[in-house]
């Protein structure tokens, strides 16, 4: 289960999430906790893109631990952070993350991890976003380090 927690507002990119979703496999599911502006467009697009069955949408979640505990890998889509919270509480959760390379977010990973922060720059960020999400699953001892 990838998982991706936040307010669904255009900085927060959930889209990105989406679409990053359908470079993946069906086996893996998708997790989205977080509510707001674009939860009817996150809706939209899952739909147009038959991801509607592999998503689960909780809305808002006052206290999400029990949920980021389900996520095997957290994603943060963000296209503006500084030092992104749900990113530090994912990885104080253990989790693995992946994220994209804004505001401090690359340098809060381990150094061996850092290849996981894609840049902003990339062609096809969330194509990009989905093969280091792919390595990961196949790559247990990198998932542990993080």
């Amino acid at each position: 289960m990838i998982g991706w927690l936040g307010h669904m507002r255009p900085e927060k990119a959930p889209l990105r999430f989406v679409e990053m979703l359908q470079h993946l496999p069906n086996s893996v599911f998708g997790l989205m906790v977080g509510d707001g502006e674009m939860r009817p467009a996150v809706e939209s697009a899952l739909l147009a893109l038959g991801l509607q069955r592999r998503v689960f949408l909780t809305g808002h979640v006052a206290e999400p631990e029990d949920l980021v505990g389900a996520m095997s890998i957290y994603c943060s889509t963000s296209d503006s952070e500084q030092m992104p919270i749900a990113t530090l509480e994912a990885m104080a959760c253990a989790l693995p993350v992946v994220t994209t390379a804004v505001g401090e977010a690359t340098r809060m990973l381990p150094a061996s991890c850092r290849d996981c922060a894609i840049s902003m720059a990339e062609p096809m960020l969330a194509a990009r976003l989905a093969d280091r999400i792919r390595a990961l699953l196949h790559d247990e001892p990198k998932m542990r380090q993080m």
